[in-house]
C-alpha cells in the first residue's frame, strides 16, 4: 500500500463521516388494516407513512434498513379490542 492509496482511504473515512453527520433517518407509520392472525416472523407493512427521512423505510415491503452505522430506537403502541386467554373472551 502507498502513501497515496491511504490518502485516499482518509479521505473516503472523512466522506463517509460527513454523510453520517448530516443525515437523518427517521420513520413514523401507522396500520391502516386491522392486523389479524399475525404468526411469527411476520413483517408488518405500514400503510400509513408519515415521515421517512433518509428513505429507510420500505412501506411496500414493511422492512427497515438500516443505511448507516448508528444506535437506531424503535417503538410500538399496540391496541387489541378483545382479550382473549384459555379460549375465553376477558373484555
Amino acid at each position: 500500500m502507498t502513501c497515496l492509496d491511504l490518502v485516499k482511504m482518509d479521505k473516503t473515512v472523512e466522506q463517509r463521516h460527513v454523510v453520517h453527520s448530516t443525515t437523518n433517518i427517521a420513520f413514523s407509520a401507522y396500520l391502516t388494516f386491522d392486523l389479524s392472525n399475525a404468526g411469527p416472523n411476520h413483517i408488518v407493512q405500514f400503510g400509513g407513512v408519515l415521515l421517512n427521512d433518509g428513505h429507510a423505510y420500505n412501506a411496500y415491503t414493511g422492512v427497515f434498513t438500516v443505511p448507516i452505522d448508528g444506535v437506531y430506537f424503535i417503538t410500538a403502541s399496540l391496541c387489541h379490542e378483545d382479550l382473549i386467554a384459555n379460549g375465553s373472551r376477558l373484555s
